[in-house]
This record gives C-alpha cells, structure tokens and sequence, in this order.
C-alpha cells in the first residue's frame, strides 16, 4: 500500500477488522459476493475494511460509503483504484459537511465514483456550478425554517436512506 490513511479512521478499522475477518471467513458460502457500506466515520471505516478484506484474499464486490469523510491522500487513493475492490459508490448528500474532513491542505483525498445528491434529492453529476446552487437552494431553505444547521442535518442517514432508496430499484 501506498499513501497515507488517516490515523484515527485507521485505528478504529484495526479494532473491529479481526472480528470482521472471521464473521466472513466463517459465514461465507464459496463464492458468495461480499459487500462492505458505511456511514460517516463507519464510511471512512468500511472503506480501510474493504481495501485489507482484498489483501486479505477476500474479493469485494461493491463497497458504498455515504457521507464519508476522506480517507487517505493521493497515493493512497490511486492504491485504492487499483487494489482489486469492485465497484465503488461514495455518497454525498447535497450540503452535507463530513465529506468536507479532514481538509484538503491536509493532502486527504476522495475516491470512488461521486453519487452526488443535489438540493432536490436527486442524484445529478457534480459540477462546481451545481454544488453552488444547491449550497445556496439548501442553506435559503434551512434559514427560511430556522434551521441554522443545514450541513449537518443532511448528513444524517434517514436522507441518505430516503434519496438512495430510489435509485437501488433501478441498480436490480
């Protein structure tokens, strides 16, 4: 491996991933696709499970994240598209901040294909321009209810469950 990962997010993988290991080792029928998600700091987890799962010799089929934060820099990030994890799905919902940690100038980076949910709950491609908007149709609307928190109510995963739900019926 290549990179770094970010130590907290990394000791905390180290804590549960032995009992991992052995849940799938002693639980899985031969060839059973094996799929790793996670929420939040579980999201930042599950991606540091998914990666040592494949060094490990345990394929991965899919692995989700939803309002990750980020992970590791860019040497450990072009690791990751290259280790062997299938496909990879990261999540972000509209204003939501943990995505936004740690920041960049600490050299942290994302990975994995950007599912960005925009202000209207739908899942568009991200552009500068879109980001903007929605900051601005998300951050109005909040104000207008008196909700001065609007990045930290959409990173809560009763709205990543209701915008994601959707898609899932047209992934089948």
């Amino acid at each position: 491996m290549s990179g770094r990962v970010h130590r907290g997010f990394h000791t905390y993988a180290n804590k549960i991933y032995s009992e991992i290991l052995e849940e799938i080792r002693q639980g899985r029928k031969k060839d059973q696709d094996v799929y790793v998600c996670g929420h939040s700091l579980g999201g930042a987890m599950a991606v540091i499970i998914a990666e040592q799962l494949v060094a490990d010799g345990i394929p991965i089929k899919e692995l989700r994240t939803f309002g990750q934060p980020r992970v590791g820099t860019k040497g450990y990030c072009k690791h990751l598209d290259v280790c062997g994890i299938g496909a990879y799905k990261r999540y972000v919902n509209n204003n939501d901040i943990v995505p936004k940690v740690p920041p960049t100038f600490m050299l942290f980076r994302h990975t994995g294909e950007l599912n960005y949910i925009n202000y209207y709950g739908q899942i568009r491609p991200c552009t500068s321009w879109q980001r903007v908007k929605d900051q601005f149709r998300g951050l109005g609307k909040a104000l207008s209810k008196f909700q001065f928190f609007d990045f930290v109510m959409d990173h809560g995963m009763p709205y990543y469950i209701r915008y994601t739900s959707k898609i899932e019926k047209n992934d089948k």
